[in-house]
């Protein structure tokens, strides 16, 4: 049993209070606003699927996928057909998400808060830009 999604809602709120949780009538729940590494504003979206756990207990049940809303990630001009690195959601084709851990390495379960997640991302856009500039991803 991981943290229930009161717990995530307060741990993301205190961290990071421009993340807003909202809702979607199908279970899904995601975290949307605006993240600024290195002084470049990105909104992001933080999805995850929503449970009742035995004693009813909302849940997140699936790892949640990160998605950049605005700017929209883009190719490099000096290289069109090269793909963004670690864009794709292994396991998942035609997800456009950021691939922030390894799935098979137990990086994310529901017992780490969503809000752990935030400086992940900052790291990938951190590491998109540079690849950007210079054509070498510098990250994992």
């Amino acid at each position: 049993m991981g943290l229930s999604l009161q717990q995530h809602q307060r741990k993301m709120q205190r961290a990071f209070p421009n993340l807003r949780m909202e809702r979607t009538p199908s279970g899904t729940v995601f975290w949307k606003g605006i993240i600024t590494p290195a002084g470049k504003a990105y909104e992001v979206k933080v999805v995850c699927r929503v449970g009742r756990s035995g004693d009813g207990t909302e849940e997140i049940f699936r790892r949640p996928t990160v998605e950049i809303i605005s700017p929209i990630p883009k190719r490099r001009e000096e290289a069109p057909d090269e793909e963004i690195p670690h864009l794709e959601y292994p396991g998942h084709p035609g997800v456009r998400a950021l691939c922030l851990y390894d799935e098979q390495g137990n990086e994310w379960s529901p017992d780490v808060p969503i809000s752990e997640m935030v400086p992940w991302i900052s790291e990938w856009l951190l590491c998109y830009e540079i690849w950007h500039a210079t054509g070498n991803w510098t990250c994992g």
